[in-house]
């Protein structure tokens, strides 16, 4: 028997890994046995192979282990007494059962097990301390035993297709699942609380059946991304909009009444944010529209007047006009505004309405489109308040009573 010519190059190189995917091997050729010593990857996937040998335990090394669609209905007890694999891949085959050997695999990280006809899990999986990637697509389930809860190391679960009927309560107690894909099962309800998946950051649950999202859903801190699509949810919890972390999400397919149908299609999450934001029961009411003048006094009663100077606020420029009183003074006099009292040594300078265009807004200030502010001085001086043009003048006593008298109307 002629050895095949990667097997050879793999023995005299002494290399750690052997690719074998696709070769048309109908059984497992035994010269790999003898690679033992150094061999730690073993990908021989997609060739007929039908059975392992029991000297697979030769390869005491082994760390990965490639066995997708190789006809496989049984795994002999000596796979497991490999105790350095740390992920094996055994999807398309025709496994039924798995022995209850798998446990002893106490290194295992990553296991695949998608379209096999499996029906049940051993409880000697919930051995496997360090698995932090499963995969059970495309199984028959039908629900998940208690004793799953003890991967606790269990951050990834992709269980589509897998079977189920309703949802797995055992999952609400995995804190540290980040990735829980259910998505193609007949899950129908979810529960009303889902707290105990506090580390989760991905959810799918399309093509579920479900049809009540519960608003616990919001608060879980870390998800960012949430699929509830091609279900019959008629109403999204207003709550979600609270949610943390939630960047992305997937409704499309729901006849959702509380959203628009083109937000329910474009499943936009910042616009469907502010659609359930205007929903919440505390909502604020959507703020009055104001005329100009009204905005500015506004924005005075809840103004740091020492900051006024250069900055800008709801559409209007804040600008230093005058940067001293003599400039200021010098203005007064030149647009002949005439004051009833004194001009006192210290004052601030707060309204300057600017009036333009035409002479209807120079007799109406609350028309007029901009108003700039000087804040020269502090809240307890005296305020002038004044037209450009010279319109009128006048003072308040200190800020207290310039704002009173905007409250007052």
């Amino acid at each position: 028997m002629t050895t095949h010519p990667k097997l050879q190059r793999c023995a005299e190189t002494r290399d750690s890994s052997l690719y074998l995917t696709g070769e048309g091997l109908t059984s497992f050729p035994e010269e790999i046995l003898a690679l033992g010593d150094h061999l730690k990857s073993l990908n021989i996937s997609k060739n007929p192979l039908k059975s392992l040998p029991a000297g697979i335990s030769a390869l005491k090394n082994l760390e990965e282990l490639y066995l997708v669609g190789c006809s496989l209905s049984s795994l002999p007890a000596e796979l497991f007494t490999l105790k350095k694999l740390k992920k094996v891949f055994l999807s398309g085959n025709q496994l039924e059962s798995l022995p209850d050997g798998i446990g002893e695999l106490s290194q295992l990280k990553e296991l695949h097990l998608n379209e096999n006809p499996l029906t049940s899990l051993p409880e000697s999986f919930g051995s496997l301390k360090k698995l932090k990637k499963l995969l059970l697509k495309e199984l028959k389930l039908k629900t998940l035993p208690g004793w799953f809860s003890k991967l606790g190391a269990l951050t990834e679960l992709d269980l589509w297709k897998a079977g189920l009927e309703g949802f797995p309560e055992v999952l609400l107690s995995m804190p540290k699942l980040e990735s829980l894909n259910l998505s193609d099962n007949a899950l129908a309800v979810l529960p009303a609380n889902l707290s105990g998946l506090e580390s989760l950051e991905e959810l799918d649950l399309s093509s579920t059946g479900v049809l009540v999202v519960p608003a616990s859903i919001a608060a879980l801190p870390k998800l960012r991304s949430l699929n509830i699509s091609r279900n019959g949810v008629r109403r999204l919890p207003p709550e979600l909009a609270t949610a943390k972390a939630l960047g992305s999400i997937n409704v499309y397919g729901n006849p959702i009444e509380n959203l628009d149908a083109e937000l329910i299609k474009s499943s936009k999450w910042d616009d469907i944010q502010k659609a359930l934001q205007a929903q919440l029961p505390d909502a604020p009411a959507p703020a009055p529209k104001l005329s100009p003048a009204q905005r500015y006094a506004e924005f005075l009663k809840k103004a740091d007047y020492e900051a006024l100077t250069g900055s800008r606020v709801s559409g209007f420029d804040f600008r230093l006009v005058f940067d001293t009183p003599d400039m200021l003074a010098d203005s007064i006099a030149e647009n002949n505004v005439h004051f009833e009292d004194e001009l006192p040594e210290e004052y601030s300078v707060l309204a300057l309405p600017y009036p333009t265009k035409n002479e209807a807004r120079d007799a109406n200030p609350s028309s007029l489109d901009e108003f700039f502010v000087v804040d020269t001085s502090k809240p307890e001086h005296p305020v002038l308040l004044w037209t450009h043009d010279g319109g009128f003048g006048r003072f308040s006593k200190s800020f207290p009573a310039f704002l009173d008298s905007l409250k007052k109307g």
